[in-house]
């Protein structure tokens, strides 16, 4: 499988790197298993907080989004099936949507600003199978609006450790909306290949190195 990091040009300035780039041939491709393909020691995540400042490795991070993907596996999910996600930044949030991306579904982020309309009419668009939120009363009623089943992240368990879904280049990844400036925001589809399509923001950060 190709990796982001294959593609990054290191050492290269951006003129250079512009000339001598080439898109290979990819016939598959998942963003969960790109992003967890690491030495499982090395630190994948900072969380800042009150008490200081917390590592997660990436060992950690593969560990907590299997249990994600088994969950949702063990609900009945299959590749293609939507999960709306509406958490706050987070450790918990990076989990779900790699647990999600893993088993091969599709992640629907919701941000926790929207409000009422703006939530209710994206989970009726979308009509997701499942809603991981923090489980708040709204959040209840939030699911049974699109009859999806309401997981909190604290809720999470399974004994399976599911490895990666073979998923496609293009195959569904991520649905986003729209700001909705002209109209209903619009739901955009994205394969998993979309991660691949972002390279280059590599060379504009003066090329990310790993560590930074």
């Amino acid at each position: 499988m190709v990796r982001l990091a294959e593609l990054s040009g290191q050492g290269q300035d951006w003129a250079e790197a512009r000339l001598a780039f080439r898109w290979p041939h990819i016939d598959s491709y998942n963003i969960a298993a790109d992003c967890l393909t690491a030495d499982p020691s090395t630190p994948a995540i900072l969380v800042a907080d009150d008490d200081g400042v917390t590592t997660v490795t990436f060992g950690e991070l593969d560990t907590f989004s299997a249990t994600v993907a088994g969950h949702l596996v063990s609900l009945g999910c299959v590749p293609g099936d939507r999960v709306a996600i509406k958490l706050s930044q987070s450790m918990e949030m990076a989990k779900c949507v790699l647990g999600a991306l893993r088993a091969g579904l599709v992640v629907v982020p919701l941000s926790t600003v929207l409000g009422d309309d703006g939530l209710r009419h994206r989970l009726a668009d979308s009509t997701p199978r499942v809603l991981i939120a923090a489980g708040s009363q709204h959040d209840i009623e939030l699911a049974d609006t699109v009859d999806a089943a309401l997981l909190a992240p604290g809720d999470l368990r399974t004994d399976a450790a599911p490895g990666f879904v073979a998923t496609a280049p293009d195959s569904p990844a991520l649905l986003m909306y729209t700001s909705g400036t002209t109209g209903k925001p619009k739901g955009v589809l994205h394969g998993h290949r979309v991660l691949l399509g972002h390279h280059s923001i590599n060379y504009a950060l003066d090329r990310i190195r790993p560590g930074d």
